[in-house]
């Protein structure tokens, strides 16, 4: 019997692919003779997203499948020690192991904040902690993906003021991204009176600085190695569709 590491995320990769040729995504200066609709600015930000959590969660699943757990040992007065005793074993291994199998399961349906959280129990690594080790900010630009695709997946409204001399100002929770945009000099620079709001706080910048977030940092940090068939996805999604 065979079997096969694959997960959704594997796909989104020719479909971001897509969107960067066909849109000429890496062209942000100047004005545009077209405007990405705004249905494939949601599709490359959500599919960003699912490579985040897709990733996380193989590696996550893959570090936990890998444990052997009769071989796991604690430090006892300097000496190492089995965990479990060598006469007792098998339920006590079958009882962890079943708890590593709910855990899994728990993993396989949980939201970004709750990996952060597994993340940390399984690793006892801080994920914001290895993800700023990388790149400076890197943990708060992630965040900062996820908050652009809560925009998209939970209908959430956006609200905007259009001030006089040809100015603008989003309020409320669109604020908060905007100021995103402002912080890293994402904004559209060619603004016009009539620009769908959309236009204004998704920019052709934020979509390359996000794309540049995922492949050139994300996907990068080492930590991945320790899990082969994470790393080796992770290297399909990019060797496949040459990104």
């Amino acid at each position: 019997m065979t079997s096969g590491h694959s997960t959704t995320i594997e796909y989104y990769g020719s479909g971001l692919k897509y969107i960067i040729d066909q849109f000429k995504l890496e062209e942000i200066e100047g004005h545009d003779s077209y405007k990405i609709p705004e249905g494939i600015k949601a599709l490359f930000i959500t599919s960003l997203a699912s490579i985040i959590e897709g990733t996380l969660k193989s590696f996550l699943k893959e570090f936990l499948k890998n444990l052997n757990i009769q071989n796991i040992t604690i430090e006892d007065n300097q000496q190492v020690q089995p965990i479990i005793e060598p006469t007792i074993e098998r339920d006590k291994i079958d009882m962890l192991k079943d708890i590593c199998e709910d855990r899994i399961k728990r993993i396989e349906n949980s939201t970004f904040e709750y990996l952060l959280k597994e993340f940390e129990l399984v690793t006892s690594v801080k994920l914001k902690e290895l993800l700023d080790n990388q790149k400076e900010n890197l943990f708060d630009n992630i965040k900062a993906i996820f908050r652009f695709r809560n925009l998209f997946i939970h209908g959430n409204v956006i609200e905007i003021e259009f001030l006089e001399e040809n100015n603008f100002k989003f309020t409320g929770k669109s604020e908060l991204l905007h100021n995103y945009l402002k912080k890293h000099d994402l904004e559209k620079e060619d603004y016009m009176v009539g620009d769908h709001f959309i236009e204004l706080l998704v920019t052709k910048k934020l979509l390359n600085h996000f794309k540049d977030v995922v492949f050139n940092h994300f996907l990068k940090l080492e930590f991945w190695n320790d899990t082969p068939l994470t790393k080796n996805m992770i290297n399909r999604i990019y060797y496949e569709n040459d990104l």
